[in-house]
């Protein structure tokens, strides 16, 4: 057996080592990366004209890396850079592509590589890897993005069935909906258009790249209106905005059969990307269509029609404040219109639509009511009741500054408290307490239970996320007192369980009200 497996093995243990001994105190980016950079060219050296050790150097990597992650992770890795470089036929990454007993993310990296190779004979191999139950999704994804690669159409066919299929492995949809795009599939254009307004960051890319990609490929927007028209529709709308006729293809111009998907379409989304390319191709048309879609059924709808009307120029003022002064109309039509005005810089007279503000218990004081609307309603999430967006555009946009003066004031409750005769440490930030993610408050170490001071207002409660607080009575009088005197509050039980009705805030993957506390004395990992 070859020596080279275990002398490349000992380059890689020796220049890691050294590159962590020369930085103890934390590792460089550009470090890390150079390190990598010198050890790749090393090994593609070594390797050149041998590209199959590599092979027994993976084996040996899995054998005696055991629990060190860099051996069983990063030198394999840099292994695979090295074979990228040198395996000009590819005969040792097909080896490791078809090899289950190989990490995945080796057969991933393999089938990425092989993908840019324009190589016909490969194609078997990545459709019977795509359709392999047994392969890992990652795995299977490369050898789906692998097929488009190569520009086979051929497996559409495949590809579809897979995507009609729910998700065959874990978050497939977003990966074969962009795949059916990047290959000219127009049958994928509403579900495209649907993953693109998805809140999910991975999902939005993965439709909005399958939609630019499905553009090109057909040569324009025409052939996916006339996909979209001639589409079964989902369900019906039963007269959405007044019209209820089924869509057909027609002759007409396609600015006005974007307009009528804009307007009539059962699918939020759809009417939604229809708007926004109508106003790319004719924005004199856009205010008509915008205006209507004040009274779409469809949150996102709503909220992307009303910002779209506040950047138009010039904008329809004059129908916005009609509309926001119709009794006759639904009051979210009207409110969504007072939304538009506030966003234009106009000053409405907001006292003319009725139950303009929503309701919430006595309990909760307009200081901490402020402070919420402040820091959340603005980047609300979908669904949002609009009398949030409304109120939080009444209100002073939150700044850094102020965000900076209330983390100063932190000090000075910390020196309060000490001077009631409390032990206190000092504030921790609430992602360094946590060991990760951020959040807006800080953790005070307290004897008897540490507190929560809120960088949105001057705010103090128990660290719900710490043991129990235990405090005696006496202490708590001197904690209050003590906040008193710099201008804090204590917020109690009573108030941090109220929930705020109607404001949509994403916590832990989902997107629903919160409490008080949980916003007040928010974290997120």
């Amino acid at each position: 057996m070859s020596a080279l497996p275990s002398e490349l093995l000992d380059v890689f243990r020796t220049q890691w080592a050294r590159m962590r001994a020369e930085h103890p105190d934390g590792l460089p980016g550009d470090v890390f990366d150079a390190t990598k950079a010198a050890l790749t060219v090393h090994f593609a050296a070594a390797l050149q004209d041998q590209p199959g050790q590599v092979l027994p150097a993976l084996h040996l990597a899995a054998s005696a890396g055991q629990t060190e992650y860099e051996v069983t992770y990063e030198f394999p890795m840099l292994l695979m850079e090295a074979l990228t470089r040198i395996d000009d036929d590819g005969h040792v990454l097909i080896k490791l592509a078809d090899d289950q007993a190989q990490p995945w993310f080796l057969r991933r990296a393999a089938l990425q590589a092989l993908g840019t190779r324009t190589r016909p004979e490969l194609l078997p191999l990545f459709r019977r890897m795509l359709r392999d139950n047994e392969t890992e999704g990652e795995v299977r994804t490369a050898a789906l993005f692998a097929l488009v690669e190569q520009d086979d159409v051929q497996s559409l066919n495949l590809i579809r069935s897979l995507s009609t299929r729910g998700e065959p492995w874990l978050s497939a949809a977003g990966p074969l909906l962009e795949a059916r795009g990047r290959l000219g599939d127009l049958t994928a254009t509403r579900d495209l258009i649907s993953l693109a307004a998805d809140p999910w960051h991975h999902r939005f890319t993965a439709g909005q790249r399958g939609l630019v990609a499905l553009e090109e490929r057909v040569g324009g927007l025409g052939p996916m209106v006339q996909e979209l028209q001639a589409a079964p529709r989902p369900r019906s709308l039963g007269g959405l905005l007044g019209l209820s006729r089924t869509l057909r293809p027609t002759p007409l111009p396609l600015v006005d059969r974007l307009q009528a998907l804009a307007t009539v379409d059962p699918v939020g989304a759809v009417r939604n990307w229809a708007t926004t390319r109508l106003a790319e191709l004719e924005p004199a048309r856009a205010a008509e269509v915008l205006l209507q879609a004040l009274q779409d059924p469809d949150w996102q709808v709503l909220k992307d029609a009303s910002d779209a009307l506040s950047t138009l120029s010039p904008a329809p003022v004059a129908e916005l404040y009609a509309r926001m002064r119709n009794p006759e109309l639904a009051l979210d039509e009207r409110r969504w219109a007072a939304r538009t005005l506030l966003l234009l810089g106009e000053a409405p007279d907001l006292n003319i639509i009725p139950d303009l503000q929503v309701t919430l218990p006595a309990v909760v004081p307009p200081a901490v009511r402020s402070a919420i609307i402040r820091a959340y309603a603005q980047q609300a999430e979908a669904g949002t009741d609009v009398r949030w967006l409304i109120e939080a555009l009444t209100l002073p946009r939150w700044d850094d500054a102020e965000a900076q003066t209330l983390q100063a004031e932190h000090e000075q409750v910390v020196e309060a408290l000490r001077a009631s005769g409390l032990e206190v440490g000092q504030p921790i930030e609430a992602g360094v307490w946590h060991g990760q993610g951020g959040g807006t408050y800080v953790v005070l170490p307290l004897e008897g239970g540490d507190l929560s001071l809120s960088t949105l207002g001057r705010f103090a409660a128990p660290h719900t996320w710490g043991a129990d607080a235990n405090h005696l009575p006496a202490a708590m009088d001197r904690i209050r007192l003590a906040l008193t005197s710099v201008g804090w509050q204590w917020l109690d039980d009573d108030l941090l369980s109220v929930k705020v009705p109607g404001l949509n805030v994403y916590y832990f993957g989902a997107r629903e009200p919160l409490r008080v506390g949980e916003l007040l004395y928010y974290w997120q990992d």
